[in-house]
């Protein structure tokens, strides 16, 4: 038995001049519908037209297989006969449309390009100027001694079984996936079969490659996949009686790598895997080989939704269909998940979420778990204020009931933060506070530490105000030249309740804040600016520059 490709039948219309000797074609009256498409097993296509008596003829060619059985059903009558001539060019039916439900059909011997020619009855004078006609074509394949059904179905489209290779391109050390599936071998014969099955080019094995069946009888084989395909269904299993083929059918064995991490590009070390709310987040999903227009698809769904657990869309829907390597979308779309808002994971209910592949609706290939939560980004600063004496400092996460009292010399900024969801309000399970290095001190300003809020305020606000000044009290009692300079580091770290993050610095937080003393004409000035800066490594640099002129320090002495 010679391969068949896959099950599909297509019509051509076409212009023939001299087609058949017996027939003179002069003109084609092609339909304007469009008859190709891919037709299943016992397939059946409606064929409509409208010939004349001016010796038009509508010629329809179709793709057939050896073996095929072609049958007609005529529903309109009128004055046209029917031609059919395979793929040599001989005729193989001819009659009237209107008697064609009383003969019987035919079986092609031969495969290639077959005809339907419908031709103006000349010989019935008393008809109109020209005849419809309307007319059902039936193709049945022959059916094969032995039946493989993979998946245990007929249909093509679950012709498909997956296997990941435990090493990639990701390196070693991941473990590999292999999907089986069954498959029923049926002997379809009233004879008695012993079956050899075979695969010849190894890409899966069958845990039952020998067989005895009796007359009607089904038994079922489990495939499981030894290598991933080429391309689309080039696993070729054949059942053997002797040297003799009796039935064979094709599947694909695809390989689908996922994300090794569901993790948002700007997710700081030492937090566990997360995207934000609200923004998608794409990721490469590797589909090999592409399954093209074969049916065979991979299925994407974001599993252990709800409950807390967060709710993520995938390509904006709840599942996405893939049938090459391509960019996947996660986002907590909720109008499409059917919720009035998007949904983040609870507090202790991090990492349950995962992303999974799924082959004829089947769980496969899973990445770790990850969760759903915004975290502050993207520190900003602007100058508001400078101070020069005694400073009332306002009420902070560390004197939540007594303002601060300081006499210095500096400037009030108010610092902001953004969600990475786009929304302060989703930062509700978020606590801040700042973290400050000194990196260089030298002179008057050489002693005394850069004081640290040591405790957490809440990130949803969306921005603070904070002080950076110079205390007079040393330059007062200074013994010498008051020159001096002193350069911190600024930079912030954030508590997440959603996936228990603690002491995870923000991304791009990072100022440099410079305070410098020196004598001019006018007497001791004092200068403090303010910029972003990166605060390698924990953290990139924040925006903003604030510069003010020096001022004339408010000395007691």
């Amino acid at each position: 038995m010679a391969r068949r490709p896959k099950r599909r039948v297509g019509f051509d219309v076409l212009e023939a001049r001299t087609l058949l000797s017996t027939v003179q074609v002069v003109d084609a009256e092609p339909n304007d519908e469009d008859l190709g498409q891919r037709l299943p097993r016992a397939s059946e296509v409606r064929i409509t037209g409208q010939v004349s008596a001016s010796d038009a003829v509508d010629v329809y060619s179709f793709d057939a297989e050896e073996g095929w059985d072609v049958q007609f059903q005529g529903e309109q009558t009128g004055p046209v006969s029917l031609i059919v001539a395979d793929a040599g060019g001989r005729t193989r039916f001819e009659g009237r449309v209107e008697e064609i439900n009383k003969l019987p059909g035919f079986t092609l011997r031969e495969g290639g390009k077959a005809f339907i020619i419908l031709v103006y009855d000349t010989i019935r004078t008393d008809a109109p100027e020209s005849a419809g006609y309307a007319l059902r074509v039936r193709f049945d394949e022959p059916r094969p001694d032995v039946e493989l059904r993979i998946n245990k179905t007929l249909a093509d489209d679950d012709d498909i079984t997956l296997l990941t290779p435990g090493r990639d391109a990701r390196g070693p050390g991941r473990l590999g996936f292999g999907q089986s599936v069954l498959m029923d071998v049926t002997n379809v014969t009233d004879a008695e079969k012993a079956i050899r099955l075979e695969v010849p080019g190894g890409q899966v094995r069958l845990d039952q490659p020998r067989l005895r069946l009796g007359p009607g009888e089904t038994r079922t084989v489990l495939v499981q996949p030894n290598r991933v395909s080429a391309e689309v269904n080039d696993v070729l299993i054949v059942a053997m009686e002797g040297d003799v083929e009796v039935g064979r059918e094709d599947m694909t064995v695809v390989s689908v790598v996922l994300p090794e991490r569901i993790r948002a590009a700007n997710t700081p070390a030492g937090m566990r895997d997360r995207i934000p709310p609200r923004v998608a987040t794409s990721f490469e999903v590797r589909v090999t080989p592409d399954l093209g227009d074969s049916g065979q698809i991979v299925t994407l769904a974001v599993i252990n939704q709800g409950a807390g657990n967060g709710l993520v869309a995938v390509n904006g829907g709840p599942a996405a269909n893939l049938t090459a390597t391509g960019t996947v979308s996660l986002g907590t779309t909720g109008d499409v998940l059917g919720i009035s808002s998007p949904s983040q994971t609870r507090p202790g209910s991090a990492g349950r979420l995962q992303l999974v592949a799924r082959v004829r609706g089947l769980d496969t290939v899973r990445t770790p778990g990850f969760s759903v939560a915004a975290i502050p980004q993207n520190y900003s600063t602007r100058f508001l204020d400078t101070f020069n004496g005694w400073v009332v400092l306002p009420p902070s996460p560390c004197r939540s009931r007594f303002p601060g009292l300081m006499r210095s010399v500096g400037i009030l900024v108010e610092n902001s933060w953004e969600s990475d969801s786009g929304e302060l309000a989703d930062l509700d399970q978020v606590e801040r506070r700042e973290f400050v290095r000194t990196v260089g001190a030298s002179g008057v300003l050489r002693t005394g530490e850069a004081l640290t809020q040591p405790c957490f305020g809440p990130a949803v606000g969306g921005s603070t105000q904070d002080f950076h000044g110079i205390p007079l009290g040393p330059l007062d009692l200074a013994r010498g030249p008051r020159v001096g300079q002193r350069v911190t580091r600024q930079t912030f770290i954030f508590n997440d309740r959603r996936t228990g993050a603690r002491g995870v610095f923000v991304p791009n937080s990072g100022f440099e804040i410079v305070k410098e003393v020196f004598e001019g004409g006018d007497g001791v000035m004092a200068r403090v600016t303010k910029r972003g800066r990166s605060f390698f490594p924990f953290t990139g640099p924040a925006s903003g520059d604030v510069s003010p002129p020096a001022q004339k320090a408010n000395l007691i002495l």
